[in-house]
């Protein structure tokens, strides 16, 4: 999932999860149909499928986008900064559905992120880059971190 989404401006929400659908997999429309609109539910954006991206907010484009990841049914996630600029309510959205993901359908998940709190809720393990050296972290409380690396 890219930090912005990275949503084709042309497309639908809907179309914009079929995307990926479409150009690697054989499926037929009703296959392709039922798996978009399941992924739309995943995430509580089915009753949004008719916009297009501009009419979006930031936080649903994000879960749009985590939409269109998840529709290939993939086993590894990767997400570019998923809770950054985020107002609360759609920040916590954004990490229960990212757990959920880890927890209930046994997703391998990769996220960069500067929100270090966010960090503390989503990760096994938190690796923290400073001074160009790799810091393996039981926590990402900032104390622990400049201890880690000092």
């Amino acid at each position: 999932m890219f930090q912005g989404g990275a949503l084709f401006d042309s497309l639908s929400v809907y179309d914009n999860v079929a995307f990926p659908l479409r150009e690697s997999l054989r499926m037929t429309e009703a296959e392709l149909d039922r798996r978009v609109n399941e992924v739309l539910d995943r995430v509580g954006m089915l009753d949004n499928a008719a916009l297009l991206p501009g009419a979006l907010s930031g936080g649903m484009t994000r879960l749009v986008a985590i939409a269109r990841a998840l529709a290939c049914n993939p086993d590894y996630v990767f997400f570019d900064e998923p809770t950054t600029g985020l107002d609360p309510v759609m920040r916590s959205r954004i990490i229960e559905l990212v757990l959920s993901l880890r927890d209930r359908e046994a997703k391998t998940e990769v996220a960069v992120t500067h929100d270090l709190g966010a960090a503390e809720q989503m990760a096994d393990i938190i690796y923290m880059l400073r001074d160009s050296r790799i810091a393996v972290l039981d926590s990402a409380r900032k104390e622990h971190y400049e201890a880690q690396s000092a």
